[in-house]
């Protein structure tokens, strides 16, 4: 959760910091430990991890400093040299990757977006993940190393009465990305609405495919993955009961099949709990481990229980779950966060309380404790991230873009600085090209265009790389060219389209399409990631621009790939044929971001323009 819930809350309990601030990470049971374990610590005005080493438990105390309230993931991507992400939440509103293998430090810090309050990222790639962000009605895809927006998954139609969704986590698994949303009232003290969702959103389109009403609401704690099933773990919290004068519980914890795309139900509810469920981490299909919220004497304090999951099948399980027994008590909000050993062995359990904080480790076989008392990491402990393998791809073909994937090219002026798939520019005087434009099939200029540059025929034959010599396509209008011999599917880019730019920045766009017989037409999928619009002579960003004509300078032309149609409902029904491309039709974008990209983003270009307004097109050229 976040402070920003917390100050709604803050006169029933200070110690509701201690949960609030911090929730667990989802582990791979698969890995072997590794000898530094990540801890995170915070007294809530000062934050710093820790490191411990699990074969001896020392401690290398305060490695670094990082912001106070904040989570931790960990993956290991081609690229990246550490795999510990830090996700600081409101007030940080930033994303720390941590290199373990250079004396821990920070290896890159971005930003999430000023009062974002992020509250997890899901890593798919060197070149993109995904982060929930709390104070906004839609999920950021991001490049990982750098931080630079790709583009942002709206969800607002699934927010609640205040506008907001509240992504609590997201979780990525083999091409799908996993959102929880909370729905959580800000006018009603962040408790709760009618209920939330578990979304499942396909990363090549990041369209949401399904939203999956929870069995409970306010699904508090980080989705985990359980290999055991093949599940996500979801840990849905409900009201606080603990915290406020109610004596029911409404909550439970409960999976998410990966296969079946089934949920459990409860395999263990917060009525055998005794308590509000806060983490919860499964060992396998007989033994799990619970921190549980309760009323005290005092005012409220946590548990630490192992329980059995009940899921269904499965001989010796009950039905709805039973507690086996308590790990350990407290009579305050001590336990914050519980974390299972990569291999299984062990669960790590950030304690918190005020005289004697720090790590306590017990195997998970027989629920021993294995140190005499809590490993002392300098600040309090908030939770644990072991070093592991996630689930992500390394073939880097997933971007989030509303198209099929996306080749990967790379070039010296694109490929560090774009977190679109880098496109290489095709030189006009490229061998590469092995013919032009014939005919001009159709020409429908739009507003604003004077002689000389409405003469289509200065769009058939070879790009000239001139200001002149062109032909204006108008405020909305468009171009239609014969290719004879026709275009067809081959290995790389197809074609190019050459527009007349007089710099890398001062860029008009038009939309690309594609037809066999001149009346189907399939436009190529085109993400525009710019803001603001853009004066009359404006610049706009390269980096923002994708699937556009448009986007680089005269005698530099836009190149595009047939491959990418192939999944299209023309293409699949024999509407066209992408082996027998004979009509390629550009069309102008008008500039006032009344036009959209793939994804209904509005897009921008120098507007208003006069003479020659809009996309003036040079050639197109055939690729091999």
């Amino acid at each position: 959760m976040t402070i920003l819930k917390l100050t709604k809350i803050i006169a029933l309990s200070l110690f509701f910091i201690f949960i609030y601030g911090c929730k667990e990470i989802a582990q791979n049971s698969s890995s072997d430990i590794s000898n530094g374990v990540f801890v995170l610590t915070t007294d809530y005005q000062s934050g710093a991890y820790s490191i411990i080493n699990s074969d001896d438990y020392t401690v290398k105390k305060s490695a670094g400093m990082i912001y106070q309230d904040a989570l931790c993931r960990s993956f290991n991507i081609s690229g990246v040299e550490s795999d510990i992400f830090v996700v600081s939440r409101l007030g940080g509103d930033s994303i720390d990757i941590i290199n373990l293998e250079d004396n821990r430090n920070i290896e890159n810090e971005f930003s999430a977006g000023a009062g974002s309050n992020p509250q997890d990222i899901a890593v798919v790639s060197e070149k993109l993940a995904y982060v929930a962000l709390l104070n906004r009605p839609y999920i950021l895809a991001i490049n990982p190393l750098t931080g630079k927006e790709i583009t942002r998954i709206d969800l607002s139609e699934f927010a609640d009465s205040d506008g907001l969704p509240e992504v609590s986590s997201v979780f990525y698994h083999d091409k799908k990305l996993y959102a929880a949303v909370e729905r959580l009232n800000i006018a009603n003290s962040f408790k709760p609405s009618d209920y939330s969702l578990l979304l499942i959103i396909d990363v090549k389109s990041n369209k949401v495919e399904r939203n999956i009403k929870l069995s409970f609401t306010n699904p508090f704690g980080l989705l985990e993955y359980f290999e055991f099933y093949n599940s996500l773990v979801i840990v849905e919290s409900g009201v606080f009961t603990s915290m406020n004068d109610s004596t029911s519980y409404d909550g439970g914890v409960e999976l998410f099949n990966l296969e079946t795309g089934e949920l459990s139900g409860a395999i263990i509810s917060e009525n055998e709990l005794g308590g509000d469920i806060l983490d919860a981490v499964l060992l396998n299909d007989k033994k799990g481990y619970a921190i549980v919220g309760k009323k005290s004497d005092t005012g409220s304090k946590t548990d630490v229980v192992s329980f059995i999951p009940g899921i269904s099948g499965v001989a010796g399980n009950a039905a709805a779950g039973k507690v086996i027994k308590t790990v350990l008590k407290s009579d305050s909000w001590s336990y914050n966060s519980v974390s299972l050993s990569p291999d299984g062995s062990q669960i790590w359990i950030s304690d918190r309380s005020i005289y004697s904080p720090g790590i306590r480790i017990f195997n998970t076989d027989d629920d021993k404790e294995i140190q005499d008392s809590p490993i002392d990491t300098g600040l309090p402990p908030s939770m644990v991230c072991f070093s592991y393998s996630s689930d992500v791809d390394s073939d880097n073909n997933y971007f989030s873009t509303d198209s099929e994937t996306v080749k990967e090219t790379t070039s010296e002026t694109d490929s560090e600085s774009s977190d679109f798939p880098a496109e290489l520019s095709v030189s006009m005087d490229s061998s590469q090209i092995s013919g032009w434009a014939d005919e001009v099939f159709d020409y429908k200029p739009g507003d604003s265009v004077d002689p000389p540059w409405n003469d289509p025929l200065n769009a058939t034959g070879p790009a000239e790389g001139k200001t002149e010599n062109v032909v204006s396509l108008g405020e909305g209008g468009a171009i239609d060219l014969i290719f004879n011999p026709s275009v067809k599917n081959t290995d790389g880019d197809d074609f190019a389209v050459f527009e007349n730019s007089f710099s890398d920045n001062f860029l008009e766009l038009a939309y690309v399409e594609v037809s066999t017989d001149g009346v189907n037409y399939i436009r190529f999928e085109n993400f525009y990631l710019g803001k603001e619009p853009v004066s009359t002579y404006g610049e706009s960003n390269p980096e923002d621009i994708q699937g556009l004509a448009g986007k680089y300078r005269r005698g530099l032309g836009t190149p595009f790939d047939l491959e990418s149609l192939k999944n299209t409902s023309p293409v699949i029904e024999g509407i066209v044929d992408i082996n027998n491309i004979k009509h390629i039709r550009i069309i102008d974008i008008i500039g006032d971001g009344t036009f959209f990209d793939s994804n209904g983003n509005p897009i921008y270009d120098p507007y208003p323009t006069t003479g020659s307004a809009g996309f003036d097109l040079d050639a197109i050229g055939v690729l091999n």
